[in-house]
């Protein structure tokens, strides 16, 4: 799976964006039980989080085939 993420904040926090690109290639989508681990690129943003670089682990699991929870561990750097 190769995804494009969109992480947007409460309009009250700024409704600021980041943007990630998640790579994972274990795990099916929606599969419950079958989540995964895989790694993302943070790749800028808007508001406070422009001009973001960084790289992350994160790790999926799936509770329904509609709700999923991941957890994410980030490095990242800010120009």
């Amino acid at each position: 799976m190769k995804a494009p993420c969109t992480f947007t904040e409460a309009q009250e926090d700024g409704g600021d964006q980041l943007f990630a690109v998640a790579i994972r290639k274990q795990g099916d989508i929606g599969d419950v039980n079958r989540g995964g681990t895989g790694h993302a690129d943070l790749v800028g943003g808007t508001g406070k989080y422009a001009d973001i670089t960084g790289h992350c682990s994160y790790e999926t699991r799936y509770l329904s085939a509609s709700t999923a929870a991941t957890t994410w561990d980030c490095t990242w750097s800010q120009s």
